[in-house]
């Protein structure tokens, strides 16, 4: 599925209906891998830094998979 030379931004993409489980939530990636999820943006850097303080962490907020008809 990934691979070293995907980005981050590809790897998210990659993940479909995985993401299913972090819907209305902040997560950051880091070599293509999710290492923190929460409730805001700032929780979820400081986790991403805390945890890899050389790398620059790529944060998303998951939206949910909903349609409006008008």
């Amino acid at each position: 599925m990934a691979t070293k030379n995907m980005s981050e931004y590809d790897f998210v993409l990659s993940l479909g209906d995985k993401l299913g489980e972090y819907v209305h939530q902040w997560i950051a990636v880091v070599d293509n891998e999710i290492i923190a999820k929460g409730r805001s943006a700032k929780e979820v850097y400081d986790e991403a830094k805390r945890r890899y303080p050389n790398k620059t962490p790529f944060i998303m907020k998951v939206p949910a998979d909903e349609v409006m008809l008008l």
